[in-house]
């Protein structure tokens, strides 16, 4: 394939030269060590699709690029000549707050997002790692949640619609701005997860929903994480489901600032419940009462610091460049034994497990040097077989290039070969974020 090497050659006639970053910023926007030959921001829809036009015709690798904050994400590049930014593209398209829907340009930052609703008090249920650089692109191309998709799901769930420019630079739009347009097959769902392979997301549709008059975190220390989780199924057997629960262990009072430091604690459930505040004060109560019959140590509510957000950003803030973060899903009711097989490790990870979601996450910090090239490589097989015995898969979202190039970050994924036809179908020159998601697409 051609490089992009002349910026006036390729682009001089779709792309104002004030959308250029200048050359000696390209080494920031490097995917995996690869350096692009172009940084552009394009100011408009319109440019957006003639540069994606162009480059589909010279053949040119377009890279996609929000907020930055997930890049370490995927399998290494096959080339990158341009990348994309999409930060220029930030504004607020509508809000019907009566219809309770909000639409933006995909280059809004997920916090920009949450003050324009919040002045209405509104909010839309979704968290995403570092969500002042998280632009509402990456947060759907990446499929990023937090704690809160215990209740309220993933991002897919409130798109109601999106307009995206293909790989060929024509735009297209998928679902509408009320709920009711959703009909037939939803092609948001499709974008949503791809990792920018398919189209570059240029603007969304979101349902929202009003922010709960009272919210309540409590913590509930476990003297070990076997008993954490029985406890967790407990409360989830229950009678309401909380808004989030996260398993918290690997010394988390050392890497989570709102828990004290204890040795002897190995494990912690962070519980919240919204609604009303009478509704909430009592669910906080029976918690308390029910966690306490079945184990822990001890258990008070949490004022100040915004825990879900540390939990969220675990493995996406202070990157080292030898950080190794896994994520595993599997079936809720498996969870447990997959929790519990992990234990034992002589380096320990910190780790978040979602007990009704049934999702876990893994870190070592590189800062900390646990784990060697070949450690790494040896925990994500294994793990990955842990997880794949328990029906379930596991996603590499950070580790060293040395790793990446003896693991593939995805695993087997089921259904890989059809993934591999709507590449065809809608990028057949394989030009956005070439070889970087599953299966090389």
């Amino acid at each position: 394939m051609a490089s992009a090497t002349s910026k006036p050659a390729d682009f001089r006639d779709v792309v104002d030269t004030q959308s250029f970053l200048p050359d000696y910023r390209l080494a920031e926007y490097a995917v995996d060590g690869v350096t692009p030959s172009v940084v552009v921001a394009p100011q408009s829809v319109d440019e957006l699709s003639n540069l994606l036009r162009v480059a589909s015709e010279r053949g040119l690798r377009v890279v996609p690029w929000g907020g930055g904050t997930k890049m370490a994400l995927g399998n290494p590049p096959s080339g990158v000549d341009v990348v994309l930014r999409t930060t220029s593209l930030n504004g607020l398209i509508a809000h019907e707050a009566a219809d309770l829907t909000v639409s933006v340009q995909a280059g809004m930052t997920l916090a920009s997002l949450q003050e324009c609703l919040a002045e209405q008090g509104q909010y839309l249920p979704l968290q995403a790692p570092v969500p002042h650089r998280s632009t509402i692109g990456g947060v759907l191309a990446t499929a990023a949640s937090g704690p809160w998709r215990l209740a309220y799901g993933s991002p897919r769930d409130w798109l109601i619609g999106s307009s995206v420019v293909l790989a060929d630079g024509t735009q297209a739009k998928s679902g509408g701005q009320v709920v009711k347009n959703v009909t037939g097959y939803d092609l948001n769902k499709l974008y949503t997860g791809s990792l920018g392979t398919l189209s570059v997301i240029v603007s969304a549709t979101f349902k929202v929903s009003p922010v709960p008059a009272q919210a309540s975190i409590m913590s509930v220390a476990f003297d070990s994480v076997e008993s954490a989780m029985d406890a967790s199924q407990k409360l989830l057997a229950g009678p309401y489901l909380p808004r989030a629960l996260q398993l918290v262990a690997g010394r988390p009072g050392s890497w989570l600032p709102q828990l004290p430091p204890s040795d002897a604690v190995e494990a912690y459930l962070l519980v919240e419940h919204a609604g009303g505040a009478q509704a909430v004060s009592a669910k906080i109560v029976d918690t308390r009462n029910l966690l306490v019959q079945h184990g822990a140590a001890s258990a008070q509510e949490l004022s100040g610091g915004d825990v879900w957000q540390t939990v969220t950003d675990m493995g996406w803030v202070s990157t080292h460049p030898r950080d190794l973060v896994l994520r595993a899903m599997t079936q809720p009711s498996l969870l447990p034994a997959l929790v519990l097989g992990l234990q034992g490790s002589d380096a320990p990870p910190r780790m978040t497990a979602d007990p009704g979601y049934g999702l876990i996450r893994l870190m070592w910090p590189g800062h900390e040097a646990t784990l060697s090239e070949d450690q790494m490589v040896e925990a994500v097989n294994q793990l990955r077989s842990a997880a794949k015995s328990l029906d379930g898969h596991l996603v590499v979202e950070q580790c060293p290039l040395a790793v990446k190039q003896q693991v593939d970050v995805w695993g087997d994924v089921e259904g890989s070969g059809l993934m591999r036809r709507i590449k065809e179908r809608l990028d057949p020159q394989g030009i956005l974020n070439p070889g970087r998601f599953v299966a090389g697409i």
